[in-house]
């Protein structure tokens, strides 16, 4: 529980920085389908980023420790607690118990699983709705494979997969530049990018950064649709005021491409603009040191302890074949092996000097005949 909510203000946090390089960078370059590629790329980051950790592995000696070496580390009597010290001091509860109360992971996890639900229920509403509408239409197959759905509503012409809807006034119209602009968000498959952000939004219903991202990438999709429709040699005088006329209509569903009122200023302007020098698509790699800075905050450095050997074997000792102070071997010998080894004469030709024994019984006895564990 507690480590999904941190992966979600972790994705939280990767999307405001995302967007807001993006409508830094991008927002007003005219290469609509690099924005909208930029904009998906982002979300999917940010999901990926924080499951990504890299693992730095350090390994450390350290001397050997011995309690008799660190006194300070002895086990002391912890006492016993009193019955007074044992009571609560007040069974009150005043407001820094309510702030601690209300912040505890399991009533934040309620809180969110709360708007998920209520989010994810106005989804599913609003496609029960949108299908109905189509189910109720009149409809009729274009030689594309597109289904062309006539209502008596007075909805603004949109699309939903391969459907077009229209109102009865559109249908009877006939204006080619509406169904080229529909057709587009068709080809484009944009209903299934409308379906992956409205998920985004039920996970991330708390991020206001989500919400506008939602916007921008709707806004980008009507850009392309309206590139779709002007590449068709239609003019854009006429292109532009038949908008203005159709986007009083009413929205249908949010899962629909539709034309609508909020955005006609941004795609007029965008319509006029002289189009991105192509050199402008270097901008997009801002996301590269994105996600090196991303990876770098996430990753971690496992410290592995590895006691340093206490008796060392030189080169010179193993040359010599010499035991001394400096690298001092354990030797484990029988009673008898031990009886020969005091009789040789230290410094003797070919002799070893061995400074201690250890029997196969565990103590260790000097040659002075002193024992200790």
């Amino acid at each position: 529980m507690e480590e999904f909510l941190i992966y979600d203000l972790k994705v939280a946090v990767l999307i405001a920085v995302f967007y807001f390089c993006y409508r830094l960078l991008m927002e007003r370059e005219t290469m609509h389908r690099l924005n909208r590629i930029v904009l998906l790329s982002s979300i999917l980051l940010s999901m990926v980023l924080p499951l990504c950790v890299i693992t730095l592995h350090k390994t450390v000696e350290v001397e050997p420790m011995r309690l008799a070496d660190h006194p300070e580390m002895v086990i002391t009597d912890l006492g016993t607690i009193s019955a007074e010290e044992s009571v609560a001091p007040s069974i009150e509860v005043n407001r820094m118990d309510i702030v601690e109360t209300l912040f505890q992971p399991s009533v934040i996890f309620a809180v969110f699983i709360i708007g998920l639900v209520c989010r994810l229920l106005y989804i599913a509403n609003s496609y029960r709705q949108l299908c109905r509408m189509i189910k109720d239409s009149e409809q009729h197959s274009l030689e594309d494979g597109v289904t062309l759905a006539v209502v008596d509503l007075p909805v603004a012409p949109f699309s939903w997969m391969h459907t077009i809807v229209l109102s009865r006034i559109d249908y009877e119209e006939r204006n080619p530049s509406i169904l080229a602009h529909e057709r587009g968000h068709i080809r484009l498959h944009h209903s299934w990018d409308i379906v992956f952000v409205e998920m985004l939004t039920a996970l991330q219903w708390f991020n206001p950064v989500v919400w506008l991202l939602r916007r921008d990438l709707r806004t980008v999709h009507e850009y392309e649709a309206d590139a779709s429709v002007l590449s068709s040699d239609s003019d854009v005088s006429q292109y532009i005021q038949l908008l203005m006329r159709k986007a009083m209509g009413t929205k249908a569903s949010i899962l629909a491409n539709g034309i609508n009122n909020s955005t006609i200023k941004k795609r007029i302007f965008m319509m006029l603009k002289h189009k991105s020098n192509r050199r402008a698509w270097l901008k997009a790699l801002y996301i590269a040191p994105i996600v090196a800075v991303s990876l770098v905050a996430t990753a971690k450095t496992v410290t592995e302890f590895k006691t340093k050997p206490t008796n060392p074997v030189t080169k010179s000792a193993v040359a010599t074949d010499t035991i001394t102070k400096s690298n001092a071997l354990v030797w484990v010998l029988t009673d008898e092996q031990k009886k020969q080894a005091k009789t040789i004469t230290p410094g003797a030709p070919g002799s070893i000097s061995i400074s201690a024994a250890i029997h196969d019984n565990g103590v260790k006895q000097n040659f002075d005949g002193s024992r200790y564990i």
